[in-house]
Formats: structure tokens, sequence, C-alpha cells
């Protein structure tokens, strides 16, 4: 059963996510291909060069197999032998339980891409595939979950992190602290007929010594049962061999490589768009990591490059690092620019959804693609949409709430709403004591300068305290009516709690584990049915 959905069109971010939408001339130069327009041509150009059908079906049949996938992962996994075959792809990093809402809105747009794709294109087959990004090592992005609890408080739960240990995340494994922090959710809402069994699901897969890519890829495969979806662990050493020329060219090329993101970078900044990615004048692509297991930035020097371990700096002869990526491929790991163009160098992707920022620094990589002789895929936004719990709608229904007002005028909303609720039983009020002390002191003022001009000053300094006066008791209405409306205020704010928790939006910020527990296994399959990938607008999901 699909629940209700409303489109909601509002300012989007960054500006050139924004023009991508819905001024994509705006934007068409910083990009090969037009999403609405050149989806065939792209993918006839990508098949054209892609190059490892055979090694990556190989590949990630050994990687998801020991997961007992869905047969309809294996499946899409032997269809990748295909020469017709084209990968509809996303990514993000492994966050524990999956991280923010938007990871699993990007999984539902990828398999319902694959699938429209396959009806709207019958001479190609589409698979969808995920890119586990687990090269990164920044352990305080994927330790944390956000949930709502019954108090209508939002919570953080984290596992704990040190400062020293900078080791990529597919080195990480979950630490024994999982069983507290698994401890503390069941006293956060209610027990219900799916609590339990979520909870004890969600162990089993996040159990300690397990490493952090296998927990996320155990979850990922329970949520979505039998649809499933191919995981891709790109720190496979299989993967990283196949990777050498892409790393080898990296390096070689890393001046010039610097050059022409520099060029890229201007070109946006000339249009008023930002750059997502900022990278330092010497720095490579690349990564390395070090003999302690710390991922190490690789940056070039006058004749050498230079190896940027933590409390040290290591020389290193373009010779010998050739020979470390050549010998040891598996012990490098891209940049975020990189990141990408390793991954349509991997797969045959068609397709890759992405989120705001994505699609904002992709803007940036064109000139890369075309540096490394890769053709990019087209660019597709992911649903973004904010989910509405009846006990939202309620206070939605009963406030006469207007989301487009909402979600625009969000930080300064609830102050708003509330002025609007005392403006209509007090404003006529004060300003008509207000009028009444102007035109009284007035008419003072005529009378008394006849009498004598010096006292000018003197009124207009009183008629001022007196409006003053006047304000500060306005605020003193304001401050008590508030007071009076305290239930009121306690509603409109579990609103703002839960469609924007910390400021921000619900899909980047909530897991979505609480509403598993609220709503059961079948919330994944019913939100898939209610999303509409070609919508390119926000979307409200009424549950």
């Amino acid at each position: 059963m699909a629940y209700k959905k409303r489109s909601l069109k509002i300012p989007e971010s960054p500006p050139l996510f924004a023009d991508y939408l819905y001024a994509f001339k705006s934007v068409k130069p910083f990009f090969r291909w037009d999403p609405q327009q050149d989806l065939s041509v792209c993918f006839t150009e990508r098949l054209h060069h892609y190059q490892f059908r055979k090694e990556i079906s190989d590949i990630l049949f050994a990687q998801n197999q020991p997961l007992n996938p869905s047969p309809n992962v294996l499946h899409c996994i032997e269809k990748l032998r295909d020469p017709k075959t084209i990968a509809v792809v996303t990514g993000q990093q492994v966050g524990l339980l999956s991280g923010p809402l938007y990871t699993i809105y990007k999984i539902l747009t990828t398999l319902k891409l694959a699938e429209e794709f396959s009806r709207r294109y019958p001479s190609w087959h589409f698979v969808p595939l995920f890119w586990m990004e687990v090269g990164d090592s920044d352990y305080g992005e994927i330790n944390h979950i956000h949930l709502i609890d019954q108090k209508n408080e939002l919570q953080r739960l984290s596992l704990p992190d040190s400062a020293d240990d900078h080791r990529s995340i597919y080195r990480r494994e979950i630490p024994q602290a999982i069983t507290d922090f698994f401890q503390q959710i069941p006293h956060l809402f209610p027990p219900n007929e799916f609590r339990n069994p979520i909870l004890k699901k969600a162990a089993d897969c996040y159990s300690p010594g397990k490493r952090f890519h296998t927990a996320f890829a155990e979850w990922i495969i329970h949520l979505l049962g039998a649809n499933g979806i191919p995981l891709v662990n790109p720190a496979d050493r299989a993967l990283a061999k196949l990777a050498k020329p892409l790393f080898q060219a990296s390096v070689q090329n890393c001046r010039s490589i610097q050059q022409i993101f520099s060029s890229a970078n201007k070109k946006l900044l000339a249009k008023n768009y930002h750059t997502q990615i900022i990278m330092d004048e010497n720095q490579t692509l690349l990564f390395y990591e070090a003999d302690d297991g710390s991922r190490s930035r690789i940056d070039v020097s006058e004749n050498h490059f230079v190896i940027q371990s933590p409390g040290k700096k290591l020389k290193i002869s373009s010779n010998e690092l050739f020979t470390l990526i050549s010998e040891q491929a598996e012990r490098f790991t891209p940049n975020v620019a990189l990141r990408p163009l390793l991954q349509d160098w991997l797969l045959p992707t068609g397709v890759y959804v992405a989120g705001p920022a994505e699609i904002s620094y992709a803007a940036q990589l064109t000139p890369l693609y075309e540096n490394f002789q890769i053709v990019p895929p087209v660019f597709y936004p992911r649903v973004r949409l904010s989910l509405i719990e009846s006990k939202i709608g309620k206070v939605v229904e009963k406030f006469h709430i207007d989301f487009s007002k909402l979600f625009q005028q969000r930080d300064q909303w609830l102050k708003q709403k509330m002025q609007q609720q005392t403006d209509q039983q007090f404003s006529h009020l004060f300003q008509e004591s207000s009028d009444v002390i102007q035109n009284e002191m007035l008419k003072l003022q005529n009378n008394l300068l006849e009498l004598d001009k010096t006292l000018e000053a003197t009124v207009n300094k009183t008629t001022a305290h007196m409006l003053e006066l006047l304000a500060k008791l306005r605020q003193k209405a304001d401050e008590a009516y508030q007071r009076k409306m305290a239930t009121d205020v306690n509603q409109l704010n579990k609103v703002l709690i839960n469609l924007f928790p910390n400021g921000n939006y619900q899909e980047r910020v909530l897991n979505v584990l609480q509403y598993l527990i609220k709503y059961g296994p079948a919330f994944i399959t019913e939100l898939s049915d209610s999303i509409d990938i070609n919508d390119w607008n926000h979307q409200l999901i009424f549950l």
C-alpha cells in the first residue's frame, strides 16, 4: 500500500544544483550530458568504452555471495557479463545502520530507475549497484545516528572514536561498545510488535568484531529483502588491480590535473557557483595506507612525492611511487575528486544517482573525465523527501500550516507563526494606542510651539519615550501570550524537530531505524511504492 504523496517546490541548494534541476541550460557548459535529453546517447558511449565485464562480475559475485543475498542480486551480477548491460549506480559512506535517511532514498531511486529504464529502453539491460565508500578515514561521520524519541526529543547515539586513529573505514571493526549502543534504543520508543525484532536484527548485523562495511552490507540486504542491490566494496584487492592504470595516470599527470581542476573551478566561480571540492596546490588525487594503517595524503613536490603520514612526512621518488602502485595497489585509495572516475572506470555506469552536493562537485569533474579519457555517466538527482507522520499531520491541520512557507522560512517560522497568533488578538490594539499617542502629542506640540519653540525637542523626546514604553509593553504581551499558548508552542516545535532536526532537512539527519520500529519491515516497500523518481521537486510522504 502506497503512502499519500505531495510535490513541493522549495528553494534548493547549492545554487548549481537548483539550476541543474530547473534551469539546466545555465549549467550545461559544466556537464557532458543533459539528464533529460541525453540518456540513450550516454548509454551508447559508455558501453562502447567499457572493458571489465567478466572481471567485475566475478569480483562482485565473490563479494556478495557470502552475504546471503537474494537471488535477484546474484542475477543482476550475472547480467553484468552481457555487453548490453548498463549499471545504474549510487553510493555513500557506510554509515552506522545506513546513516541518514537519504542513503535509503538513494538506493530506492536507483532500484526504481533501473526498473523504469528496463521498460523504456528494451534493447539494453539495466542493473542497480551500490558503491560502498569505505576508503575515507573520517570515522566521526559514520559512527552515530540521530533518532527522535517518544518525548519528541532528538537523541544522538554514537560509538567511541579516537582522534589518533586515521585508518580507512574498511579497516574498522564494530567495537564492543555497540552492545551499550543497542541497549539505549528500547528506552526511546514504546514497545510494539516491531521494536524488539527490528533491534535484534540490527544487532545481529552490527555485532562486535565485524567489519563496518560488512555490517552495512548485511543491513542493506536485510532492509531491501527480495529486491536487493549488489554492493561494491572498492577496497577489494582484485578491484585495486584493475585500478592500477588510473592510479598511475593520476600521479604521472598530477601537475596538469591540478591546472585542469583549477581552471574548472575558476569557470564555476565566474558564474557565481561555489566549488564543492577544495584541493591544496600540491595535492594529488591519491591517498596511501601507511605501515601503521593510517590513510595518508600524497602530495607532489619539485622532483619527488611526499606521503603525509600522521606525525611525519615520507619523501618518495616517482619511480618508487609507480612501483608501489604496481605491486601494492590495494594500499591506495582515491580522494573525493578521483573516486567517481574510479567508479566509472571499473563499472559500466550509465547513470549515477546523486545528491545535491554530489551533482555540484560533478560540475568540477567533467574536465578530469576528459583528461582520463573516461566517458562520464548521466548524473540523476535522487528523490528528496520528508516523511510526515500522522501526529505531525494533525498539528499541520490544526494550525493551517502552509508547507511552502514552512520550508522556505524554517529558521524564523515558529517566531513568525506565534507573532501571527499574537497579532490577531493584540496588533490592532497596540496600533491604535500608538496612533493615539502620536496624534495627541502632535496636537500638544502644535500648541506648545506657539508658547515656546524650544520645547519641540522635549516633545519629540517624550513621544519617542512613550512609544518605546509601548513597544516594551507589546513585547511583554507577546511573552505572556506565548506562555499562555505553551501547548501550541510545543506542538509547533514538534513539527520543527521532526521535519528539521538540528535545523537541517529530516533526510540529512534522522536514521531509518525509528520508522522501522514504528511502521514495521514493510515500511521500505511502502515507501518505495510511494516515491516518484521523475518528480524532481521535494516530496512530502504522509505516513
